[in-house]
C-alpha cells in the first residue's frame, strides 16, 4: 500500500513551473522541426521532378501525411500546456496570492496570450490549408503524369510506317503504339500503300 508523501506548495508551483517551461520550449522544437521538414520535402520534390517526374507526386502526398503528424505532436503538446496552466493557477488560488503576483491566472486571464500558449486556430488553419493544397498538388501530378500546374510540357514525337492496303488501323495503332502518343497526323499519297502516321505525346 502506497504511502503519500507531502509536497510543499512552494515545490508544486516550482515543479509546475518548470513542466510549463518544458512544453513551451518542445511546442518551438516541434515548429523548427516542421519547418525543417517541409524544407528538406521541397528540396527533394525539386530533385526528384527534374530527375523522375512521374513519380514527384509522392512528394507532396509525403508532405500532407507529415503535416497530420506535425499537428497531432503540437496538439499533444498543447494539452500538456493546458494542464500546467490550470494546476498553476489552482495553485496560486488556493495559496492566496496576491493577485498582482501572480502569472498562471494573469496569462489565464488575457485571452491573446492565453491562445498562444494553447493550440490556438491559427496553427489548425495552417495545418489544415497546407493538407488540402498538398493533397490537390498530389492528385494533379498524378493525373498529369509530373505536370506542374501551369507548366509548359516538352513534347516527344515520332513518325511510324504504316500499310494502308494490309494492315487493320485499330489493330495497329494497339499493337504498335505504346500507352501516352496521341495521333495527330497522317501523310498519305493516292495510289501510295504506304502512309505516314506522326504521334504526339507529352516528355
Amino acid at each position: 500500500m502506497g504511502v503519500a508523501m507531502p509536497i510543499d506548495i512552494a515545490e508544486r508551483y516550482r515543479l509546475i513551473f518548470d513542466e510549463l517551461h518544458h512544453t513551451s520550449d518542445f511546442r518551438i522544437k516541434i515548429m523548427q522541426i516542421w519547418g525543417l521538414i517541409y524544407a528538406a520535402l521541397a528540396t527533394l520534390f525539386v530533385w526528384v521532378h527534374s530527375a523522375a517526374p512521374l513519380f514527384s507526386a509522392w512528394i507532396p502526398a509525403l508532405a500532407a501525411f507529415m503535416t497530420i503528424l506535425m499537428w497531432i505532436a503540437d496538439f499533444r503538446n498543447c494539452m500538456g500546456i493546458r494542464t500546467s496552466m490550470r494546476v498553476g493557477a489552482n495553485i496560486e488560488t488556493g495559496a492566496s496570492v496576491p493577485d498582482g503576483q501572480r502569472f498562471f491566472t494573469s496569462i489565464d486571464r488575457r485571452s491573446i496570450s492565453g491562445k498562444i500558449l494553447s493550440h490556438f486556430a491559427v496553427i489548425t488553419m495552417f495545418s489544415v490549408g497546407m493538407f488540402v493544397s498538398f493533397c490537390w498538388l498530389s492528385w494533379y501530378l498524378f493525373q498529369n503524369e509530373g505536370a506542374l500546374p501551369g507548366g509548359s510540357r516538352t513534347k516527344e514525337y515520332k513518325v511510324v510506317k504504316f500499310e494502308v492496303s494490309t494492315d487493320n488501323l485499330e489493330d495497329f495503332l494497339n499493337e504498335r503504339i505504346g500507352r501516352g502518343w496521341i495521333l495527330k497526323t497522317i501523310f498519305h499519297e493516292p495510289d501510295v500503300k504506304v502512309a505516314d502516321l506522326i504521334f504526339e505525346k507529352d516528355k
